[in-house]
């Protein structure tokens, strides 16, 4: 009798430990069965290159000007997969289909319903309805070949009774006032970087000069118009990201593209080169380029789905003349 009360305390001590252990253990495995899920999911993209409408501002008007498609509906479906960022270190996304009520760029010709993806949330499923800007497909990204979110979730809202509540809207928009924001923003396009651009030059590039890895590429330009009749020369360098060309274009000589130049320079050691041309170098940003194909076409991060290069000048031309 003794010793069975000198063993009660350590027997209140152990019961509840095991007690504990056993409920870790099981959740533990739970939540290992459903990484496995997961994983059966696995996305075969392997890059990990941010999408190129991953940052920014993102403002419904900005937004608005950028993206490829806005849609208004209802969520049918989604999934979740994951996805292999390096090594073994993994992220997941979400799937979404989503029923089209209406799409607010008027582009989007395939059918009632359109799939895209994002970062993995849990803010929005089945049945909610939402407003959503969207990237074009970039396979190279993580993304994949899939449309993605503008700005990771920056770019989704949900819509309840007629308000739009998201990221940037946790008080809550009128929908109505958010689709005219849009309307409005959409008939602007451009006309912020026409209206702040240095000079606006059409031409070839002549030739490109990668100093080093780490900065960006010299990307020489023969002129064939500018637009803002304040550069004279028949030649231009400008300091661009060369991946900016490579997304619209090719990013090779003889491609014919429409920059935007920015008000900030970079002189060289020499005032001039030895052809004689200015040794400025000036600056175009993400948005400042617009590859030009062989019809006369023009692409760019406020006209994903291509412009008349005809209707891209006059455009231009109205909103620095104030129209």
């Amino acid at each position: 009798m003794g010793d069975l009360m000198k063993r009660q305390p350590l027997l209140l001590v152990l019961v509840p430990a095991v007690v504990i252990g056993a409920v870790i253990m099981v959740t533990y495995l739970a939540l290992y069965a459903t990484h496995s899920t997961h994983d059966e999911v696995r996305s075969n993209v392997e890059s990990y290159t941010p999408g190129y409408m991953g940052e920014g501002n993102f403002s419904i008007d900005s937004m608005s000007r950028f993206a490829r498609y806005i849609v208004i509906g209802t969520i049918a479906d989604t999934t979740s997969r994951s996805y292999l960022l390096f090594d073994k270190v993994e992220e997941y996304h979400n799937g979404i289909v989503v029923n089209i009520d209406s799409e607010l760029t008027g582009t989007y010709n395939n059918d009632k319903r359109i799939y895209f993806v994002g970062p993995s949330t849990n803010w929005v499923k089945s049945g909610d309805k939402v407003l959503v800007f969207l990237a074009d497909k970039e396979p190279d990204s993580v993304w994949g070949n899939n449309y993605y979110i503008i700005g990771g979730l920056y770019g989704l809202f949900k819509v309840i009774n007629d308000k739009v509540y998201g990221e940037i809207l946790p008080e809550g928009l009128p929908l109505s006032d958010a689709i005219k924001i849009i309307e409005e923003a959409r008939a602007n396009r451009i006309k912020d970087i026409s209206l702040n651009a240095k000079y606006i030059v059409i031409g070839r590039i002549s030739d490109i000069v990668r100093e080093d890895p780490y900065s960006d590429t010299h990307i020489k330009v023969d002129v064939e118009k500018e637009l803002t009749d304040n550069y004279n020369e028949e030649r231009i360098t400008l300091l661009i990201d060369e991946k900016v060309l490579k997304h619209w274009g090719e990013g090779r000589v003889g491609e014919r593209y429409l920059f935007f130049v920015r008000d900030d320079t970079k002189r060289g050691d020499d005032d001039n080169n030895s052809d004689g041309s200015s040794n400025t170098n000036y600056s175009v940003g993400k948005s400042g380029v617009y590859y030009i194909n062989d019809d006369g076409i023009a692409r760019g991060r406020e006209f994903p789905e291509g412009i008349s290069i005809d209707e891209l000048k006059a455009k231009i031309i109205k909103f620095r003349r104030g129209e």
